[in-house]
């Protein structure tokens, strides 16, 4: 009786968790979209410049541990990083080609998508700014012309 008692605990414990984290993720889920159509709406009214500024050096348009990051594109074989919210450092390279750890070309995949459809989602893992290890990623995107703008959260268990 104790065991069942036990394994009931268990079980009620692991499916109140599940529907915290599964809350938690379509909070963040939102709110990144809500940050891209905020980009995109600033990107409208001030123009590319101000918008790239406003979002990498003074690192506006952000919430919480979400930022929003900007690539130009071709759509075929170029994606260069206009701006990034976090990092000074990526603004002006060429993503095309970069791979997850797991070796996924997942801006070639946001580019075909956006392309494609405008805008969507894509998961990929990449490193966790503070837990310095690579971790499952969900971003979500819109393009508007050939600038797609991004946001996303990681999965955290």
């Amino acid at each position: 009786m104790i065991k069942a008692i036990i394994r009931n605990l268990v079980i009620s414990f692991m499916f109140s968790s599940m529907l915290f984290v599964s809350a938690a993720w379509a909070d963040q889920k939102e709110e990144a979209v809500s940050l891209v159509r905020k980009g995109i709406a600033f990107y409208k009214e001030n123009g590319e410049s101000k918008t790239m500024t406003a979002i990498t050096d003074k690192g506006m348009l952000q919430k919480g541990e979400l930022y929003l990051w900007v690539i130009q594109t071709d759509f075929k074989n170029k994606a260069i990083v206009l701006a990034h919210g976090i990092n000074r450092t990526i603004p002006g390279k060429e993503w095309y080609n970069v791979k997850d750890p797991d070796g996924k070309y997942f801006i070639r995949e946001i580019c075909s998508k956006a392309k494609k459809d405008g805008k969507g989602w894509v998961e990929y893992r990449w490193a966790h700014p503070t837990r310095k290890k690579a971790m499952p990623k969900v971003t979500y995107f819109e393009k508007i012309d050939n600038i797609i703008f991004l946001s996303g959260y990681y999965k955290l268990n």
